[in-house]
């Protein structure tokens, strides 16, 4: 199941985001994130349909204005390297954005 996937690879990602914000960033990360940002690039839209019927009904979260939770995504994998991602302007409440969205997936999928 794509979904399954995406989400492993999503709290990869996110581990290796949070874990990267506290240590010296080595190669070996920043080649794990550009190899996570190829593989979100080439499958996120095959769920991005699942994501944002998950949240519709959603408020906003996090307090970022004139964003849609589904679009955080984007900014977690599409900065030019690990070292754009670590600087980028609201990570954590999009990260915790993010976090919502997948679980509210997942019930959504259990309770069907």
């Amino acid at each position: 199941m794509l979904l399954r996937d995406f989400t492993n690879r999503y709290e990869s990602l996110v581990d290796l985001l949070c874990w990267s914000a506290q240590v010296e960033v080595t190669d070996r990360m920043r080649s794990t994130y550009s190899d996570h940002k190829e593989w979100f690039k080439s499958h996120y839209n095959e769920v991005r349909s699942e994501l944002t019927i998950a949240i519709k009904d959603e408020p906003l979260l996090g307090g970022i204005s004139g964003n849609n939770p589904v679009e955080d995504f984007d900014v977690l994998f599409l900065q030019e390297d690990l070292d754009t991602a670590l600087n980028t302007e609201f990570m954590l409440p999009k990260i915790v954005r993010t976090r919502h969205t997948v679980d509210k997936c997942w019930q959504n999928i259990v309770s069907e």
